[in-house]
């Protein structure tokens, strides 16, 4: 998951290349008093621009969090395990750490999580393989690990399970996440006296982003921007509602 910072300048490049591509002579870009995010001035207009995202999220324990926040924190973790081990110099073969089912509270059992995961592979280093040793019991599956077979000398996970627990209508949740972020971020940048564009960050990976243009028909708060502007995982974006004449459609895709 992108750091604030990263999220706003991919969406600002991505908008910045469409802006460009799509005929505009003078681009001008700075920094806003957050918000907005930039201020950027557009053939003599001047936009408040905005940079969000909209991403996955998943119910644990009656809780809701992010699940690009969730595959870090487990990706942090099992990487703090093989840089410990390898310390130790106790790590001799491939260990996976399996998570079936995310945690709530994460944080409180991390440090036990991971002595204990570090205890298995000091006891199985002269070993070629091991059977499973569970590192935490839960409801739904047991966070366990293994030493495989192989000669990598490295730790990974598998899970959780790729859906976790989202239902067949994904596209409406996404809808509804959509009109969740543009109704707050029009209170949010309501104080503004120059048109607002709003650059919205694709992070739920489960749809593609263009997508997005069936919700259009449902969005009550449209009208509160300018333009919307949908950006992808690759920095590539398109328009999805403008009140700009010439920007009503079109694609950017930023270059490496």
């Amino acid at each position: 998951m992108p750091s604030t910072s990263e999220l706003e300048e991919v969406c600002r490049q991505s908008f910045d290349s469409y802006l460009r591509s799509s005929g505009a002579r003078q681009v001008a870009w700075r920094k806003g008093e957050d918000p907005p995010d930039y201020y950027v001035r557009v053939d003599g207009i001047t936009y408040g621009v905005e940079a969000t995202t909209v991403m996955e999220m998943v119910t644990v324990d009656s809780m809701q969090f992010p699940v690009a926040s969730i595959h870090a924190a487990i990706h942090d973790f099992v990487g703090e395990v093989e840089r410990q081990a390898l310390l130790e110099g106790t790590l001799s073969g491939h260990c996976v750490i399996a998570v079936p089912r995310p945690l709530a509270r994460f944080a409180r059992f991390r440090s036990r999580l991971t002595e204990r995961a570090l205890d298995y592979i000091r006891r199985t280093t002269h070993e070629d393989s091991g059977s499973a040793g569970v590192l935490l019991h839960q409801a739904g599956g047991d966070w366990t690990i293994q030493k495989a077979i192989g000669s990598l000398r490295t730790v990974s996970t598998i899970g959780p399970i790729t859906a976790l627990g989202f239902e067949a209508g994904f596209k409406q949740e996404a809808c509804r996440l959509l009109e969740m972020v543009i109704t707050r971020k029009a209170r949010k940048l309501a104080h503004l006296s120059v048109p607002s564009v709003l650059l919205v960050l694709n992070e739920y990976r489960i749809i593609e982003s263009w997508h997005y243009q069936e919700c259009v028909p449902g969005l009550a708060s449209l009208e509160d921007f300018h333009t919307i502007f949908i950006v992808d995982d690759e920095a590539a974006g398109y328009v999805l509602a403008s009140k700009g004449a010439g920007w009503q459609s079109g694609e950017a895709e930023v270059s490496p």
